[in-house]
């Protein structure tokens, strides 16, 4: 009964305590020390489960046994711990369900804080003349937040296309179809190909502007304000293969293409990928999570990103996009034929682009309105002087 005494009073209360302080810390939305298992996103078997709970089992039975000899009363107090501890086994196996993990997930239940917590880096403000743009702010407007995440999580889906990774695009509307998994084709590698194949639920289609179909012979008619671009399908193209079909003059069967409109998933992808000014094609395929379990773990652990139709058209229309610029810094550069030289460095609103004015002489000795000249960054004609270039030198 001493043993019993000493227990129940200093022990049992402070395992306690620190136990519902773990509970109260979850439910409030706090960090707290959790080390994961990693498993690749596999379920656990009941036999992995018995073998990694095995101690924490032994351990349950054996306080157990002890305290309910000693004690019936004590060991119905303490019943919480033990059955946490005898059904260590069955919690882990159930756990580590992915399927289960899902459901929970799209209600919003189990998630830790960096899960529905947004980035704290970005945030939206205005600016003189009713403009808005991403600055290091911590703004409390809850619209302006909203805003600045939205455009955070579609920004890093232009970085992705232009990396040569795949992008996750919705439609506007959750009980809408057509959610396809995409890639930029001037990025697009074998590699990028296979895991679009592989991860894709449908037949690989090349989306391209209207002018383009147009060059190649295609012609679908609008249907929609979404209309900006044409799909077509394709027939085991190699990644080669595909630049040539989105670039080339000549040298395809535009009859066995199999061209129709776009549908607001694939119209916004090319959207995007013009946006980035990257080469405006992109080969996407149907997609859909709850059909492939990988799609929906790559989607879970962040590897493919998920933006949805109206991210982009708040991206790509916004106000002012890919026009207004922001001084970043200025320095004294002397040049051969001009000493007195400043370089002045711009970058877009989007912080997508660069660019420089080269200041020549003291600004006061100015006192005639300044010549400027617009000079567009043109390898071929400025620099090598191609005669097929517009631009010339």
């Amino acid at each position: 009964m001493t043993l019993e005494t000493l227990f129940s009073v200093l022990i049992a209360p402070l395992m306690m305590m620190v136990h519902t302080r773990f509970v109260l810390e979850i439910l409030a939305g706090r960090d707290v020390e959790w080390d994961p298992q990693v498993r690749v996103g596999r379920d656990i078997e009941w036999a992995e489960a018995w073998k990694r709970t095995a101690g924490v089992t032994a351990l349950g039975a054996t306080w157990a046994g002890l305290t309910i000899y000693a004690s019936p009363l004590f060991f119905a107090w303490l019943s919480p711990i033990f059955a946490g501890l005898l059904l260590a086994a069955p919690v882990v196996r159930c756990s580590s369900s992915a399927r289960l993990g899902r459901a929970l997930r799209r209600h919003g239940i189990l998630l830790v804080p960096s899960e529905t917590r947004p980035p704290p880096e970005l945030r939206l403000t205005a600016l003189e003349g009713g403009g808005e743009h991403l600055r290091g702010t911590d703004a409390d407007d809850p619209r302006a937040k909203r805003m600045s995440d939205r455009m955070h999580e579609t920004e890093r889906g232009l970085f992705d296309l232009r990396r040569g990774r795949l992008l996750f695009v919705t439609p506007p509307r959750a009980s809408d179809d057509g959610a396809i998994l995409c890639s930029a084709v001037e990025s697009l590698d074998s590699a990028s190909l296979a895991e679009l194949e592989r991860l894709g639920a449908g037949t690989l289609r090349l989306l391209v502007t209207p002018w383009r179909a147009t060059a190649m012979g295609v012609e679908v008619g609008s249907t929609g304000s979404e209309a900006t671009a044409v799909s077509l399908r394709l027939n085991g193209e190699t990644p080669t293969e595909l630049f040539r079909l989105a670039s080339a003059a000549e040298g395809f069967d535009a009859t066995r293409l199999d061209a129709r409109s776009a549908t607001e998933a694939e119209a916004a992808a090319l959207a995007l990928a013009r946006f980035g000014r990257l080469l405006p094609a992109v080969v996407a395929a149907p997609a859909d999570p709850e059909l492939t379990p990988e799609l929906s773990d790559t989607l879970e652990s962040g590897t493919t990103l998920r933006v949805d139709v109206a991210q982009i058209r708040e991206m790509v229309n916004a106000p002012g996009a890919g026009v207004g610029v922001t001084l970043v810094s200025e320095a004294h550069v002397p040049l051969k034929e001009a000493e007195n030289t400043r370089f002045m460095l711009f970058r877009e609103a989007n912080g997508l682009f660069e660019h420089v004015a080269i200041l020549i002489g003291e600004r006061k000795e100015w006192p005639d309105p300044v010549p400027v000249r617009v000079h567009s960054a043109c390898l071929t004609g400025d620099l090598f002087g191609s005669l097929k270039c517009d631009c010339g030198d």
